[in-house]
């Protein structure tokens, strides 16, 4: 698998996803968009799903994580534009944790990064 496989995953999908809301305002399809993305990499990958998208290793849950921050700030999406991807992919943090999957540190930094995508809260 190449190095950058998940990052070029995070870029992908939020392109699909920043499409739909730019060309049809369509928030839960962008998402659901977004989220096709993220199942067929996971089905290319072989990772079999328990608690969600990041039942994937701790490394390429940041490479995925930064690639969608890479994305954002290249399109210079809008903080109302983000919300609901940033809300599907706070909930997936947050099934990780619930499931033990990734340590404590690793989710807390996740939040953190996720955090940058310029939600406030």
């Amino acid at each position: 698998m190449k190095e950058d496989y998940w990052f070029k995953v995070g870029e992908n999908a939020f392109y699909k996803y920043y499409r739909i809301v730019h060309k049809f305002g369509d928030f839960p399809r962008a998402v659901d968009f977004f989220s096709d993305e993220v199942h067929a990499a996971l089905d290319e990958q072989e990772v079999t799903i328990y608690y969600g998208w990041f039942d994937i290793g701790s490394e390429d849950v940041e490479l995925f994580i930064n690639g969608v921050l890479h994305a954002s700030k290249k399109m210079q999406a809008s903080e109302y534009a983000i919300a609901p991807l940033h809300t599907a992919i706070s909930n997936e943090i947050f099934e990780a944790d619930q499931g033990k999957v990734h340590p404590k540190p690793d989710i807390e930094r996740w939040y953190k990064m996720l955090h940058s995508l310029g939600i406030k809260q």
